[in-house]
């Protein structure tokens, strides 16, 4: 029988490290900025999901996860590729624009390619955020 909530169609949305993982970015650099895009959007529900059950097994360590919390990181917490990452997310999330400054720093770490990914997953979370801001889940314990 095939219907709503009967079938089940695995298309590679989801994969074991997040939405449309293409492989072109490490484990650790998708999660940060996952967790840094929902920090910025204000989405606490798939921050909690993200640091309940997969951030540490990405390589994102639980004083790094404190850190995004912060309006501005301590950088001796992160690579400059990283912190690069992270000035982007707080870019296109608050002004939908890229300094000059940070677009330079990006292009120091990654191509065309990898950069159209990234800003691409910033996006589809913010999408995921507004979903969440419209649907108000309550937090849940993943644990």
């Amino acid at each position: 029988m095939c219907g709503w909530g009967y079938a089940y169609i695995d298309i590679g949305f989801l994969g074991p490290s997040g939405l449309l993982d293409l492989k072109s970015l490490s484990k650790q650099l998708r999660e940060v900025i996952i967790l840094r895009t929902c920090i910025s959007t204000r989405n606490h529900y798939e921050f909690n999901l993200h640091v309940q059950t997969i951030s540490l097994i990405m390589g994102v360590s639980s004083e790094q996860i404190e850190d995004l919390k912060q309006e501005r990181i301590n950088t001796s917490l992160w690579s400059s590729e990283l912190c690069a990452v992270v000035s982007l997310v707080d870019e296109l999330v608050t002004c939908l624009d890229v300094s000059d400054n940070t677009f330079y720093k990006l292009r120091n770490y990654f191509d065309d390619a990898q950069l159209i990914e990234i800003v691409q997953l910033v996006g589809i979370y913010t999408g995921v955020a507004m979903l969440v801001a419209l649907i108000r889940p309550k937090l849940d314990n993943y644990r």
